[in-house]
This record gives C-alpha cells, sequence and structure tokens, in this order.
C-alpha cells in the first residue's frame, strides 16, 4: 500500500516538473560574504500557493521566511485589457561559511499542481569586516536557526535581550539612558512586553518605532540579527543604591516545521511552519546614586544638566498700572520637566503675579532638551524711575560636580503718571535747596534807628500769643487722632479695599461693554488681587492665590467661599493669555467678581 502511494507521488511529480517547471522563476545573487545578507526570491504566476517544500540551505543560515506576497498585474493594449497574477516567495539567508553552495530548487503546490524551480549557485567569499572564520559558526556545526526549526526549541542563546545603561554612577537628577536590545538567530514575528514601575525613578521613554530596524551583529562568536526594542530615559529621584528590576517580554518566534513522512506530508497536508511563544527575561541592574552637594544654594532651582538663560523686558517706558513683562528663557539639556520657576526680583513698589510657563522641550539621549521660557507680568503702581535688578538661575553641573549662577541682565524702567494716580513721594526725588543759612555780609554805615512802637508786653501781644497756644493745641490733637488712626495700616487697607476694588469694577464694566477682553481681564484680575492685598494686608510680593486662600481661612471665611473666590481669579488668569468666547466668558467673570467681593464683605 505504501508502495503505491509513493508511486503515484512520483508519477505525480514527475508530471508537475514536466508542465510547470518552467513557470517558477529563482533570483539569487551569485557572490556574496561570509555574514552578509542576501535575499533569494521565487517568482510563479499564479493568484495564490496551496504548499510549499523546501530543501536545505548548506552554507547559510535561514533568517527570515519564507515571506508569500501576491500582486496584480494589469495591461490594456489596442482595446484588450488583460490580468497577470504573480506569486512571490522569498527567503533572507545569512552566509556563515566560505565556498560554493547550491540554493536548491522548491516546489509549489498550486491549483492541485506541482510547481519546481531550478537551482542556483552561490559563491561565498571571506568579508573585509569583522566577521571571520573564528567569529562564524563551525561548518561541522548546525547554526541556531537550523537547530529551532528542526526541533521547534529554542534556547536562551537563540533569542534573548539585553539591558544597558549608559552610567552606573550618577547624581540626583542627572539623566540615564536605559536601552533594551534584541538578538535574535530564530524567525522572530512579534515580541510584546511592559515596563514595570520603578521606584526612586522618573521614566521617560526616549523611542518607539513601529519597525525594528535589524542589522547582523556577532556577539560571543555567534551571528544574530539585532534590534534596539525601547530606550527610555530615567531621572534618579533620590540618592542611594536603586534598582533596575527585570522585564520579562513574550516573543513569538516562526520555526520550520518539516514532516518526517513526505508521503503523508502530500497526501494528508502539514504545515511548514509553527510558531513557538517564548518568555525571555532582561537582566536586572543597580545604579549607584550620589546626593547632590551641600549646602544648597538659596536660588537652587532643582535643575541638574548644562543650561544656558537669557531674558527681554518689555516695554521698558510705560504708565503707572499698565503691565509688562519680563521673560526669563532657560535653554539646555537635562531634568528640565522637574525644574522650579526662578524667584523673582522686583521693586516692592510692584506687583507681580505668578509666572506663565511655555514648554518648548522634547526628549533625547540627554533628558529633556529644548528651552523654558518663563513670563512674569509686572505692574508697577506709581511713577518714578525703577532699576529691575539680575535674576538668579542656579543649576548643577553632574561633569563638573559643581553648582552653577547665571544672571540675567539689569533693567532700568521709566514709570509715567498713569491716569487716576498720585505722585509718590519718594527718596528718589531731587530736593532744592529754597536759600542759604549764611547770607552775604552787608559792609558800610548801618543805617540804625529806635523803634519806639514797643509791642512786646502789650495787650495784643499776650491775645496773640494765647491764640497761637490755642491753635497749636487744636492742631495738636488733630494730628494725634490722625497718627492714632494711620498706625493701623491694616485697618487702612481694609477700609478702602472695598471701595478700590468697585472702582476697579466699574472701568471693568466700561471694558466689557467696549469687548476689550484683554484690558477687561487686567481690570478684574487687579480688582481682586488688589481686594484681597488691601483686606488681608498681604504685601505685593507675597500676593498670589496660595497665600490669598490661607489668610482668608484664617480669618474665618467658609471653605466654599474661598474655593469660589479662587476659581474667579484662575479663571481671570487663564482667560488673559488664552481667551475662549469674548461675551460670555467675561459677562460671567465680572458677574462673579462682584459677587465674590459682596460677600467677602459681609464675612469679613
Amino acid at each position: 500500500m505504501k508502495f503505491r502511494r509513493l508511486y503515484i507521488f512520483l508519477v505525480l511529480s514527475l508530471l508537475g516538473a514536466a508542465i510547470y517547471a518552467q513557470t517558477v522563476k529563482l533570483d539569487a545573487p551569485s557572490r556574496c560574504t561570509v555574514g552578509e545578507k542576501i535575499q533569494v526570491v521565487y517568482t510563479i504566476e499564479v493568484s495564490s500557493v496551496e504548499d510549499i517544500s523546501l530543501g536545505d540551505f548548506p552554507g547559510f543560515d535561514i533568517i527570515y521566511g519564507p515571506s508569500v506576497s501576491s500582486s496584480s498585474e494589469y495591461s490594456y493594449i489596442n482595446g484588450r485589457a488583460t490580468q497577470r497574477e504573480v506569486t512571490y516567495v522569498s527567503i533572507t539567508l545569512v552566509a556563515r561559511q566560505t565556498g560554493k553552495f547550491h540554493i536548491p530548487a522548491i516546489t509549489i503546490r498550486t491549483k492541485g499542481k506541482n510547481c519546481r524551480s531550478k537551482s542556483a549557485e552561490v559563491t561565498v567569499t571571506q568579508g573585509s569586516g569583522n566577521t571571520g572564520p573564528g567569529n562564524s559558526p563551525s561548518a561541522s556545526q548546525p547554526s541556531a536557526p537550523s537547530r529551532a526549526a528542526s526541533s521547534g526549541h529554542i534556547s536562551k542563546d537563540d533569542l534573548f535581550i539585553t539591558a544597558e545603561v549608559n552610567k552606573r554612577n550618577v547624581y540626583e537628577q542627572e539623566a540615564i539612558v536605559l536601552t533594551y536590545k534584541i538578538y535574535s538567530a530564530v524567525h522572530l514575528r512579534n515580541i510584546t512586553g511592559k515596563m514595570p514601575e520603578m521606584d526612586g525613578f522618573h521614566c521617560q521613554e526616549l523611542e518607539n518605532k513601529p519597525q525594528l530596524s535589524l542589522s547582523a551583529e556577532t556577539y560571543n562568536g555567534r551571528r544574530y540579527l539585532t534590534a534596539v526594542w525601547r530606550k527610555y530615559i530615567l531621572i534618579p529621584q533620590k540618592s542611594g543604591h536603586l534598582h533596575i528590576p527585570s522585564v520579562n517580554f513574550d516573543a513569538e518566534c516562526e520555526t520550520i516545521n518539516p514532516s518526517m513522512d513526505l508521503i503523508d506530508e502530500f497526501f494528508n497536508g502539514g504545515g511548514l511552519a509553527h510558531v513557538v511563544v517564548k518568555t525571555i527575561a532582561t537582566p536586572a541592574l543597580n545604579i549607584d546614586v550620589k546626593s547632590l552637594p551641600t549646602p544648597k544654594p538659596d536660588d537652587f532651582s532643582g535643575a541638574v544638566g548644562h543650561y544656558t538663560i537669557s531674558s527681554s523686558l518689555s516695554p521698558t517706558d510705560i504708565k503707572a498700572n499698565d503691565a509688562s513683562t519680563y521673560r526669563l528663557v532657560v535653554s539646555g539639556s537635562g531634568n528640565m520637566k522637574l525644574i522650579s520657576a526662578p524667584k523673582s526680583k522686583f521693586p516692592a513698589d510692584f506687583e507681580a503675579y505668578d509666572p506663565k510657563i511655555d514648554d518648548q522641550t522634547h526628549i533625547s539621549a540627554k533628558g529633556n532638551e529644548g528651552n523654558i521660557a518663563f513670563d512674569y507680568i509686572i505692574v508697577p503702581r506709581h511713577e518714578g524711575k525703577y532699576e529691575i535688578q539680575p535674576m538668579h538661575f542656579v543649576y548643577f553641573d553632574p561633569e563638573a560636580g559643581r553648582y552653577v549662577t547665571l544672571k540675567t541682565d539689569k533693567y532700568t524702567m521709566n514709570v509715567a503718571k498713569g491716569s487716576g494716580t498720585h505722585r509718590s513721594t519718594s527718596s528718589q526725588e531731587d530736593l532744592k535747596v529754597l536759600s542759604n543759612d549764611i547770607r552775604y555780609i552787608m559792609t558800610g554805615d548801618a543805617d540804625i534807628s529806635e523803634n519806639k512802637d514797643d509791642y512786646f508786653g502789650t495787650l495784643s501781644y499776650i491775645l496773640s500769643y494765647i491764640g497761637i497756644l490755642a491753635l497749636f493745641g487744636i492742631v495738636f490733637a488733630i494730628l494725634r487722632r490722625r497718627t492714632q488712626l494711620n498706625a493701623n495700616v491694616a485697618r487702612q487697607r481694609g477700609r478702602r479695599a472695598s471701595r478700590a476694588a468697585q472702582k476697579r469694577l466699574k472701568q471693568a464694566s466700561v471694558l466689557l461693554a467696549r469687548n476689550d477682553a484683554n484690558a477687561f481681564y487686567d481690570e478684574v484680575l487687579r480688582a481682586l488681587l488688589g481686594y484681597a492685598g488691601d483686606k488681608l494686608n498681604i504685601s505685593t510680593q507675597e500676593l498670589n492665590k496660595e497665600n490669598v486662600a490661607v489668610s482668608f481661612r484664617q480669618r474665618g471665611v467658609g471653605e466654599e467661599l474661598v474655593t469660589r473666590f479662587i476659581d474667579v481669579l484662575t479663571q481671570c488668569e487663564f482667560a488673559r493669555f488664552a481667551p475662549g468666547d469674548p461675551g460670555e466668558t467675561m459677562d460671567t467673570i465680572y458677574h462673579s467678581a462682584i459677587e465674590a467681593i459682596n460677600e467677602m464683605e459681609n464675612v469679613i
């Protein structure tokens, strides 16, 4: 029975070879070097194939394939349309030794018929690269793909992932590059895995390519296809011995599964390849993290890396109560996502707001690279000439192992008198000498005459003296009373807080009617912050949302009202930089500000 089946198989094979041998074309290079990847392609003019029978590839390792693809070609000539269906079977090989080797013919089954290709000869020579007799597998030893293909077993040497870091001894906040690299001697179809939570690190993925870029590499005397699987930037958040744990990945590998009985494979069918799922683990790593040197400078921003700064002030000539923008730009590379805004050093007579941050950074092998701009909105309250002192940006240079201080330029701001403001008397005003204490001595004879009107001791003199004393007492009492009232500065500010806020809100209503969004939001923001500063006796340097909220709570204001007041401030600040609907939003913020101030007046 078995002989009969063998006879039928041989007859059908011979008939198929006689009829279809000319329809299968083999394309292969005639020469290559040891370690070089080559591709052989079998082409047949059919729409699909049912089965493929491979032979052995002596002198080569199969690293990919067989891969089957199809295409349709249409043509229209002399009014006649034709269609041509073509199927390609491609196999990628790596030469492992020198010599002359045959690329075998393959048998392709399609539409119940067997089609056989021709064979080809390839000459393999010794290359000039790193691959040599000492690095290539022995000719007598089967290659890793061949063993895996024949048994379906994938060993730890056939497929593994390495974990590498560019630094093992670093400072806190210093960027580390973690690289996972795949080494494969089998046909790898897919790999999945997830990074675990790493204690003590801030982690960002550096690059995630949808397609792996494979390249050949010799590792421990064996040829592999390698690719970078993932790269991460790690920024240690504390000092000590930090641990990068092992990661498990699931790899899907395709292995060749030839049938031991060609007759059973022909009549009963048989798979040419099957998929094996292998779990591979990366090695764990330890990182030694050093603390930043102490004592840290007072102005230390938390930045670690390499930085430069620049600054600008616009405009420098303004009127009192108008806004100007002080911009500080920090450029460089390091832990830029984690640095804090530099402390502002503006004159005490200025009102400064929390900076708006414009982040223009991207992830790179150096950490976060690019620039971050800090925009400080400052409002001078009185006219005069002011010096804007340099800002300090302090960062830690891990290569030099020291703190570096950068300074901005010093600016001069000329503030003119604004509408509704009063000129302030300050030490900056020049004083004029009105007279001299020693006058010119007159020479010559003096014209001296006796004054016969002796006013001293008369009744008019006595009454005048009493009147002067009485007037002095009245003035003294008035001034003493006024001094007592003015002594309580907080009380005075609190009494005029509501009036000043209402005045600004009235001006805001005019701007609302004009639909002047930017000026409207500035005026409402000044009204709210000015009210809070006057009512709570907070200086302009300390006037921010956090201090306002804390002070309101200490005065016994309910949490719901405090939250609403802060929400109005936040909405107003956001609308100043990113306004939405200029009609409905402005009207809502205006009425919310009036309600918040009125309710605060009822509580405090």
